[in-house]
């Protein structure tokens, strides 16, 4: 049971962080080609702290993440790798869908989406989760 609830809260944790701006921090980025603003604002590495725990997600240029979630009081965490991609709605925002790869044999990947924004003050607010993210 656990092991479940660490995997749902990774889930819905992986992209709803609580935080500051985060603007010029994925400067290099932007201009390339096919890169949307909202893809090169994402690339990092962003932290949620929550009450169901900690999720401490990289998202890579190649379009790739790894998140790791801490329960409250756990020592360990759990991983999870997979694949993102950001749909630009418009006005900063974006819709993040990401697709988490099995973690045990003869799992299915599973896709969790969430509409993001970016605010007018440079931070990265989870319409879904109704969270703010912290760039680290």
């Amino acid at each position: 049971m656990l092991k479940s609830s660490i995997s749902a809260v990774l889930l819905a944790c992986a992209v709803a962080f609580v935080g500051t701006p985060a603007i010029a921090q994925s400067s290099a980025y932007q201009g390339q080609p096919g890169v949307s603003q909202e893809m090169a604002f994402l690339v990092g590495k962003w932290r949620l702290a929550a009450q169901q725990g900690t999720t401490i997600s990289e998202f890579l240029p190649d379009g790739s993440f790894i998140s790791m979630a801490f329960a409250p009081g756990a020592r360990q965490g759990q991983g999870s790798t997979g694949q993102f991609q950001v749909l630009p709605l418009g006005n900063g925002r974006f819709k993040l869908m990401i697709r988490v790869n099995p973690t045990q044999r003869g799992q299915r990947p599973r896709v969790v989406e969430n509409i993001m924004q970016i605010t007018p003050d440079g931070r990265l607010y989870n319409e879904t989760a109704k969270a703010f993210a912290q760039r680290l």
